[in-house]
């Protein structure tokens, strides 16, 4: 009787172990990925150029519903346009990423967490808005200028191992 019993237990107690930690790793990964993805205003990229041979400058339509996040807003949208869709006209013309978004969110998502939450600055040059705020619908947007420091931010994505390094 003591043994069925032991089984039992044991047996109900593994289950709850793993799927605890089941629930605890997508609750994790949710926050995470909803904290990451919770600023994603859509955006237009209309001009790109090289300011120089490591930093390139992007003007951006950005259609956001609140003036407090603009800001935030057009540096998300700049970081995401070099990472996943590349710069056209300049050096980074191909994303520095190749996979998408979503799964190299998934698969990395402390880094992404990181990088959108607290680190824009260090990969940011300058970020000023050319036109007044224009609350954002599908005719009006603000437009911005923001000039990225790709080759830095290239080089952190292959030192955390984001991205493989080119060459031997």
């Amino acid at each position: 009787m003591q043994l069925k019993t032991a089984t039992m237990l044991y047996g109900n107690f593994h289950f709850l172990r793993r799927s605890s930690k089941a629930i605890l790793f997508f609750l994790v990964l949710g926050a995470m990925l909803g904290k990451m993805m919770a600023q994603t205003s859509p955006y237009q990229l209309t001009k790109s150029e090289s300011v120089s041979s490591s930093v390139v400058r992007l003007t951006l339509k950005v259609y956001c519903l609140k003036k407090k996040l603009i800001d935030k807003e057009a540096q998300h949208a700049a970081i995401r346009v070099v990472l996943f869709e590349g710069c056209s006209g300049t050096m980074f013309s191909k994303p520095l990423l190749d996979e998408g978004e979503i799964t190299l969110s998934q698969r990395h998502p402390v880094y992404f967490n990181e990088l959108y939450n607290y680190r824009l600055p260090d990969f940011i040059t300058s970020c000023k808005a050319v036109s007044d705020f224009k609350k954002g619908d599908k005719k009006k947007a603000t437009v911005y200028e923001v000039e990225i420091k790709a080759l830095q931010l290239m080089k952190d994505l292959e030192k955390n191992n984001i991205k493989r390094k080119v060459g031997l």
